[in-house]
Order: C-alpha cells, then structure tokens, then sequence
C-alpha cells in the first residue's frame, strides 16, 4: 500500500516538474537553439521542411506557454504532445483505480492520424501559412 501512495504522489508531481523545467530551463534552451543547434539540411540545401523542422521552435514555444505558436511550428508535434499528456492522465487515473481511456483505441484512428499528418508534413512546404516561422522571429517574453 505504501509503495501505491508514493506512485500516486510521484505521477501526481510529473506536471508541476514539467511545468517548473520548462520555467527555470527556458533560457537555456533559447541559447542551444539559436548558438549550438545546426540548422537543417533539408531545408538548408534543398529548401524542403523535414518532418522534423520546427522541432526545436515547438518545444520553445511550448515552454513559453505560447501555444499557438507550438501548432505553427510543428503542428505534428503538438498533437503527439496532447496525446502524450492525455496518456500521462490515463496513467494517473489508472494508479486511482479509475479505468478511463481518453485515447482511441481503434486502429483506423491512428492511421488516419499519421495519413493527416503526412499530408500536412508535404502541404507545408507549399503552404506559407503554414510554414514554420523562422526562430530569428520569435519574441520571447
């Protein structure tokens, strides 16, 4: 019984340590992203946005709450990281006793999912809307 309490307590923390992570830690990872980090090949030589351009811009903009941004960026990342969260609460829920599921169990979901998320990993290299926006462009508050 003692080690389930402190399950509990530990999956029940996992947020105000994310969350204080991505406050103390937000400065640093400005400073990696725009000195250390090499840009992308992809889009250096061939002007083509790899599935894994904005990366780096999503997860700074998540750190700084600013969500909207997050989706712009890299819109395949934010929603693995909604379904990450969604399992995260599936986990909590489940060390409680509670056998709720959020995510979709169906297989043709998922599917759908990554079928959407190809075409929009293409489309954004046509569509100016879309596009990652440079992190020269970022104003971090």
């Amino acid at each position: 019984m003692l080690q389930k309490t402190w399950v509990r307590i530990i999956l029940l923390m996992l947020p105000l340590a994310f969350v204080m992570c991505c406050i103390f830690l937000r400065d640093l990872a400005v400073y990696i992203a725009e000195n250390i980090l090499p840009p992308c090949d992809s889009y250096s030589h061939l002007g083509i946005y790899c599935p894994g351009c904005g990366l780096t811009r999503c997860i700074l903009a998540i750190m700084y709450g600013r969500l909207w941004l997050a989706l712009r960026c890299n819109a395949a990342v934010f929603c693995i990281f909604i379904a990450a969260m969604l399992l995260y609460a599936e986990i909590a829920l489940l060390s409680f006793g509670k056998d709720i599921h959020l995510l979709p169990r169906k297989a043709w979901v998922w599917i759908t999912f990554a079928f959407i998320a190809v075409i929009y990993l293409v489309l954004r290299n046509f569509i100016p809307e879309i596009m990652p926006p440079d992190i020269a462009d970022f104003v971090f508050l």
